[in-house]
């Protein structure tokens, strides 16, 4: 787990590309990865009025091969997401 400042939250919260948090355990020598958009989406996991959130890592999701393709998937699902938005006039529409 890792304590994420609520300023900095709310910042990648509003960001069109995917924003991803690493952690790495030097004792294990592994990486783990959490898309923070997702992992906050509807604020389920957010922590009321307080200045930090603490994100908890999955030990299973790990930072490898398949987790930077599955990176750039995400990447490119939200420019198409964008690209379909703007098309339909964007937010005045």
């Amino acid at each position: 787990m890792t304590t994420v400042n609520e300023s900095d939250l709310d910042y990648w919260l509003g960001e069109i590309d995917p924003v991803v948090l690493v952690r790495y355990d030097a004792q294990d020598d592994k990486a783990y990865w959490v898309d923070i958009q997702e992992y906050f989406s509807g604020e389920t996991n957010r922590e009321g009025t307080k200045k930090t959130n603490t994100v908890y890592f999955d030990p299973s999701i790990i930072v490898d091969k398949d987790a930077i393709i599955e990176m750039a998937r995400r990447k490119n699902r939200r420019i198409v997401e964008l690209q379909a938005f703007l098309k339909e006039g964007g937010p005045d529409a």
